[in-house]
């Protein structure tokens, strides 16, 4: 899987062309709560579904040995992996993997021993074994290294026809321009030497890769955020004519552009997700833009508990109470409706099958936490955005991978739905509300699905995109 590209969004689709029900999971992992939570979101769903697919892309690294990595040691996890073997076992279930996935089911030992088991040297691997390793395509290509295990017969500068397959190859700290390999006790002195040199080589990496092209092409919206060698700083050694965007790229720039730039009044943004300190640079540039600003997710309890409400067990940044009643003061100097929940529903676990009620957002009881909003807060953010005309939505309500707290998450992409066929334009992006409208069966409905992540969200914070201005540079 390339850059660009959304394989799991794919799977799914050829899973329901085929007549399938596919759900798909984000597994969280940026601390011990947010994997403890993911480990039971994820046994919930393997309890209820009849196959598994892992789609390729994901990798702990590109390089052999650290591909599908991070996938292997969840799926490890005692928890999943009863719930694994149990779906294998006693419900004539199914597993499958593309790419990275097929690694994984091989690190599991899935393949070829039918269950998950520790493997040791004696074990398959798709890094050095010759049978039956992922073949994507052949291509006539100049060698440039033949430090790959692939590649030691090949004569570097000559031209071959080749096997590509994506996680084969070796990585290069020019290519990131990152020193690799520094001591844990490196002084300052030796980390400022390592990346001057890095640097310094990156140079001449960079210029023998542009000396391989005539043209040079990026389509990888997905990466356009990194000032690597391949993604940015190639385009340097091409004039204005031999290099430009790709289909894909330019879709997403355009997209991009007109949310940002062209705007249609009024304008609303709809900013999900667990925690404000990491979407505070989004917000702060979106309130100098938009009309109506509706903050959704797990951010809604920390401003409801910086007012003075109960928010109970939900999720709660107490460290940034302050900066929350700092966005509400920075939304009313610059004349931004503010649309926060006034309602949630809540729950006695972090479970799909936990008791539920709804309550007043701050009015959250002890023991209970808000996974998603309740109909009052569903009313009045559908009727913002049905009066919008240019909507961007980032981040769902709840835990809408949980159908039982998916509603609101629902209603929201359904507005949006509805505000685009009555004219608006409407952007929807970042992982988890790109899954919303795949799951809810939206995707087709509103005017641009972003594949990009962190890129799409530096672009929104107002940040230039490297990526993006090395093509445009003259």
């Amino acid at each position: 899987v390339f850059p660009g590209t959304n394989c799991e969004y794919d799977t799914a689709r050829a899973f329901e062309r085929a007549g399938a029900k596919a759900d798909i999971v984000v597994i969280r992992n940026k601390n011990a709560d947010q994997i403890r939570e993911s480990v039971e979101l994820v046994k919930g769903m393997i309890e209820k579904t009849q196959i598994i697919a892992i789609p390729g892309g994901f990798s702990g690294g590109d390089e052999p040995e650290g591909s599908a990595k991070f996938i292997v040691s969840f799926f490890r996890n005692p928890q999943i992996t009863e719930a694994v073997m149990e779906l294998l076992k006693n419900r004539d279930g199914l597993m499958c993997g593309i790419c990275n996935g097929f690694q994984a089911l091989v690190k599991l030992g899935l393949v070829p021993y039918g269950e998950i088991v520790e493997t040791d040297a004696s074990c398959p691997t798709l890094t050095y074994n010759l049978i039956g390793r992922h073949q994507s395509g052949l291509v006539r290509t100049r060698v440039a290294s033949n430090k790959s295990p692939w590649l030691t017969d090949a004569e570097v500068g000559k031209i071959y026809t080749i096997p590509t397959s994506h996680g084969e190859g070796r990585f290069y700290a020019e290519e990131e321009g990152k020193p690799r390999g520094l001591a844990d006790d490196a002084t300052d002195e030796e980390k400022k030497a390592a990346k001057a040199a890095v640097k310094e080589s990156q140079k001449e990496f960079t210029k023998t890769l542009a000396s391989y092209a005539d043209c040079y092409v990026n389509d990888a919206f997905g990466t356009a955020h990194r000032a690597h060698a391949s993604t940015a700083l190639i385009a340097d050694y091409f004039d204005a004519d031999h290099k430009m965007f790709g289909y894909l790229m330019e879709k997403e720039v355009k997209a991009v552009q007109r949310v940002m730039n062209d705007i249609k009044r009024p304008f609303t943004a709809i900013m999900g997700g667990s925690k404000v300190s990491t979407k505070i640079e989004i917000i702060e540039n979106l309130l100098t833009k938009v009309d109506n600003l509706i903050i959704a997710g797990g951010m809604t309890y920390t401003f409801t508990k910086a007012q003075g409400g109960k928010v109970g067990n939900s999720l709660c940044e107490d460290d940034k109470l302050d900066l929350a009643l700092d966005i509400i003061k920075k939304a009313k100097d610059n004349n931004v409706n503010l649309v926060l929940a006034v309602d949630a529903k809540i729950a006695d676990a972090f479970s799909n099958d936990a008791n539920t009620k709804v309550v007043k957002v701050n009015e959250i009881p002890d023991g209970w936490e808000g996974l998603d909003i309740g109909p009052e807060s569903e009313k009045l953010f559908a009727d913002v955005i049905k009066g919008s005309k240019t909507i961007l939505w980032n981040g769902p309500t709840g835990v809408f991978e949980f159908d039982n707290f998916s509603h609101g998450s629902r209603t929201v992409g359904e507005a949006i739905a509805e505000a685009t066929q009555q004219g608006a334009f409407s952007l929807v992006g970042g992982g988890d509300s790109v899954a919303c409208v795949n799951k809810f069966g939206l995707a087709d409905k509103v005017s641009y699905v972003s594949t990009g992540g962190g890129a799409l969200l530096e672009a929104i914070e107002g940040k230039v995109l490297p990526g993006i201005a090395a093509v445009e540079k003259e």
